[in-house]
């Protein structure tokens, strides 16, 4: 099994959300079957949990510093190429409605088209394949492509990499695509937590990237929102820690060269 598939694997079984659950189940089980002290503790691991995911802010203490590590820099006066990576798109809903949704991670497409008229020059490259497990008829690119003729972005200047199926392979194929020259700029649009990971591949692969993050979910400056809501908490430490665990398999099979890749020193 390669990386990709084992990965998705690895998430399935220990999504927090999942691996909760899981417990609660087997501590059911357990106390079914008599066994009262290890089910009791099943039953109260994860019921602890739900309790302090709803009254503490458990996300975005660990959500706070992938969304930190990168700011957007002043505007260059040039850019020669925009890469934005998928993530948030719906392809089967998509299809099925006919209508091009996104579940999160909205604010990329629409930074890119922006970036778009502001460099008129500027080549766009979108990168998004399909991620799921077992593959799936329509790429996330397809849902790129109805989103960006709603925006009534210049769809010739666009190119679509629609082959990937992680972060890896969305920067490796797209610089393929792009082929830049020494001395491009070329601007990285991705969620702010999804930064890190992103352009700790870049550097890895060789290629100098200007970050420019969106669709942050924390507040500057290190404040909390104080939401009190399960679900909606859950959602988030478990889109936090997927990025955690993520920088540390793609730092141990290689694909960055830091375990939590930083912005470089300006300077001598």
């Amino acid at each position: 099994m390669d990386f990709f598939h084992l990965s998705k694997l690895f998430w399935l079984l220990f999504e927090p959300g999942n691996f909760l659950t899981f417990l609660l189940l087997a501590g059911v089980a357990l106390l079914a079957a008599g066994r009262r002290h290890c089910g009791l503790v099943l039953v109260l691991v994860p019921a602890a949990a739900f309790v302090g995911l709803i009254f503490l802010p458990l996300d975005q203490w660990v959500m706070h510093p992938l969304e930190n590590r990168y700011s957007r820099p002043p505007l260059p006066a040039q850019v020669q190429g925009i890469v934005v990576l998928g993530g948030g798109e719906e392809p089967e809903i998509s299809a099925s409605r006919g209508v091009p949704t996104e579940n999160f991670a909205e604010g990329a497409l629409v930074e890119a088209a922006v970036l778009m008229r502001r460099y008129p020059a500027a080549r766009l490259i979108f990168s998004g394949g399909s991620p799921a497990f077992a593959g799936l008829a329509h790429p996330e690119a397809m849902v790129a492509h109805g989103i960006f003729d709603q925006l009534g972005a210049d769809q010739s200047r666009i190119t679509y990499e629609d082959r990937s199926r992680n972060t890896w392979e969305n920067l490796v194929f797209s610089r393929r695509l792009a082929k830049p020259a020494p001395g491009e700029t070329w601007l990285l649009v991705t969620a702010a937590i999804h930064m890190p990971r992103s352009m700790g591949i870049a550097g890895q692969i060789g290629w100098t990237m200007t970050p420019w993050p969106t669709d942050y979910q924390t507040l500057g400056g290190g404040g909390l929102v104080t939401r009190w809501n399960l679900s909606e908490n859950l959602g988030l430490l478990e889109e936090a820690l997927h990025e955690w665990i993520g920088l540390v398999a793609y730092r141990l099979t290689g694909k960055t060269g830091a375990l939590f890749p930083a912005p470089a020193k300006a300077g001598p």
